[in-house]
């Protein structure tokens, strides 16, 4: 079983799936109806929706060349990152055997880059 799509609340569709598919790399699939869409892979779409919301969190396991990447475009487009939730220092940690960091996109969702998994 894998997860095919799941639809984050935002302020702004189109803000907001270009800030995921800038940063992380994402492939920006466009509007369609009442959603921005951006695939992160083969089976997982992110789709934009501007609905009422809280603060929600999403962490994304990358590869050490996609974390090394997304840290670059965080320092090139003056993104805020933390090593803990909620921390702005510009350092990420190392937890886990390998590295983790929190930042915020657009609409003030926590975002949490791993390179490896916590272990249950």
């Amino acid at each position: 079983m894998e997860l095919d799509h799941t639809i984050v609340s935002v302020k702004d569709k189109e803000v907001s799936a270009g800030f995921f598919s800038r940063i992380l790399g994402f492939e920006y699939k466009g509007v369609s109806g009442t959603q921005s869409k951006v695939r992160v892979s083969d089976s997982l779409v992110m789709r934009f929706d501007e609905r009422e919301r809280e603060s929600e969190h999403y962490a994304f396991h990358v590869s050490d060349q996609e974390f090394d990447d997304a840290i670059a475009r965080l320092t090139s487009e003056g993104v805020a990152y933390g090593a803990r939730p909620r921390q702005d220092d510009m350092q990420w940690a190392n937890r886990d055997g390998g590295r983790r960091v929190f930042f915020k996109d657009p609409d003030g969702n926590d975002i949490e880059l791993l390179t490896a998994s916590p272990k249950d």
